[in-house]
């Protein structure tokens, strides 16, 4: 205000007015904070300005769930993004949804390891239990994650989410596998113990993240994610949260539902975008379903390997980079044809090997029936014609 006054080249007696209705706006802007904190304590509110703290990642809580539970963290991103698009769809609150989301899983930072996305290639922990306590530490995220949300003064508007994300939802896996051991031991099972503590969610943004984290998760489940069968196992998610009477409490409607699904279809679709492979890439995936047996020899184009696949041997070519750019107009060989030979026992017979030239380089290999007629390559060709 000073320099603006010198820039200015105001007078000297504007100077005292001016610094002092400046700090009139300060302390105004202060007390407001001040009664505005006051206000979300005592009435239980939840302003967006206190919303976009929290939508932070870089919060001590989310920090904390980075470093400790980091496949849970990318989940809950995943899952903020998935509800987020979906509430905004249909008018929900859409920065509430996205930090419920955010924090909903914080809980699982207790035991991490119990959680399959944090497992990395390590033996999964619930081989040594039983269904029962195993379905015990998985509804534990919830009640722990509600202390969790407490401890850090999450409002309660955020703590809902963090409570009805699972509603009272059974854990299907362990109860599954409980009903499995119950028939060859003839025990009783217990459905209630393999079901979350809820409560159910009650309104259409808590509604929103208990959809958007069992599609989230379920996806991740699919070997070949298409269009479809994302389709599929979204309807089939909704069906069974409606059957169980999860979203009896919620005000979503049939029309909600609706847009909800297309929106997660859409988003879900752009996770598993599929990209165009690079020529090395390519190179590496020529051949699937080809176990390969040996390196047999080259060629002026690549390698030959000594491959079996289904139930016949044969010989495939798996281009080098000196192959293809010596022969750049020549369709590039992925797979040498050969005569089909059963598998059999190592005693009965043994796999064809390629014709090498005395100095073991160039390979004549033979030409016949193809050995994997799946392979999907159209540039396939008669070796022995190079």
């Amino acid at each position: 205000l000073t320099a603006t006054w010198l820039y200015l080249d105001l007078p000297l007696e504007r100077v005292a007015p001016d610094l002092g209705a400046a700090a009139v706006a300060s302390g105004i802007t202060i007390t407001s904070s001040l009664f505005l904190w006051a206000l979300e304590r005592i009435f239980d509110i939840t302003t967006d300005l206190t919303l976009l703290e929290l939508s932070d990642t870089n919060s001590p809580p989310l920090k904390k769930l980075s470093l400790e539970a980091p496949g849970s963290f990318n989940h809950s991103l995943q899952v903020a993004n998935l509800a987020e698009a979906a509430a905004d769809r249909i008018g929900a609150h859409t920065l509430l949804t996205r930090v419920g989301a955010l924090y909903h899983d914080i809980g699982k930072m207790k035991k991490p390891e119990y959680f399959v996305e944090n497992q990395r290639n390590t033996s999964n922990p619930h081989d040594d239990l039983k269904p029962q306590m195993s379905a015990l530490i998985i509804a534990s995220h919830v009640k722990e994650g509600v202390e969790m949300g407490r401890e850090e003064n999450l409002p309660e508007r955020v703590l809902k989410f963090i409570s009805m994300h699972h509603g009272t939802a059974r854990i299907e896996y362990f109860y599954q596998r409980a009903l499995s051991n119950a028939e060859e031991s003839d025990q009783t099972v217990l459905e209630s113990e393999f079901r979350y503590p809820g409560p159910k969610p009650d309104s259409k943004e808590t509604g929103i993240l208990m959809l958007a984290d069992s599609v989230e998760a379920a996806s991740r489940s699919l070997d070949d994610p298409s269009p479809r069968r994302l389709e599929d196992l979204i309807d089939l998610l909704f069906q069974e949260r409606i059957d169980d009477g999860q979203l009896d409490n919620t005000d979503l409607t049939f029309r909600d539902l609706r847009l909800i699904k297309d929106t997660f279809l859409k988003m879900l679709l752009g996770i598993y975008h599929v990209r165009v492979k690079y020529p090395d890439q390519e190179a590496e995936s020529a051949a699937p379903g080809f176990e390969v047996i040996s390196l047999a020899g080259t060629t002026p184009y690549g390698n030959v390997s000594v491959v079996y696949a289904g139930d016949a041997w044969g010989h495939w070519i798996q281009p080098t980079e000196g192959g293809r750019l010596g022969a750049p107009k020549e369709p590039r060989p992925q797979l040498a044809n050969a005569s089909p030979h059963s598998r059999v026992d190592a005693s009965d017979g043994d796999p064809p090997a390629a014709d090498l030239d005395e100095d073991g380089g160039s390979a004549s290999v033979p030409t016949g029936e193809a050995v994997a007629a799946d392979s999907g390559d159209e540039e396939s060709l008669d070796a022995s014609a190079e």
